[in-house]
């Protein structure tokens, strides 16, 4: 499995979420749950002072109806990552795909870039 950037132009809505379509390819097989991390996600409470200003994303897989929280195991299938903001102008955040440990490729871990907030 990877990850690379798609088609879709990479910007954010301040105080606003934003989805987007991934593709995931898993010619493993796999059916464990996608998960997503950033850096740049998180709560402020007991952050440290110099990473506050880093934190400005929201993020989630969606994996309510009609979709589901595993992968299918389907060679090709597409989930929906959910973004938010709370910032306004240009930044850049990590993204961390994961697909947790006992399949094959453990511990799978691919930075994507999205680049962008608009107001």
């Amino acid at each position: 499995m990877k990850a690379q950037e798609g088609p879709a132009k990479p910007e954010l809505v301040e105080q606003g979420w934003r989805t987007f379509l991934v593709k995931v390819q898993n010619e493993a097989g796999i059916t464990p749950v996608l998960s997503v991390d950033s850096p740049n996600s998180g709560k402020l409470a007991g952050t440290p002072e110099g990473q506050v200003g880093r934190r400005f994303l929201d993020l989630q897989m969606f994996d309510k109806q009609p979709m589901r929280p595993r992968l299918s195991g389907l060679e090709l299938e597409y989930r929906l990552l959910q973004l938010y903001s709370s910032h306004a102008g240009k930044r850049e955040a990590r993204l961390s795909f994961n697909v947790g440990q006992g399949h094959a490729g453990d511990d799978f871990l691919t930075q994507a870039l999205t680049t962008g907030s608009k107001q």
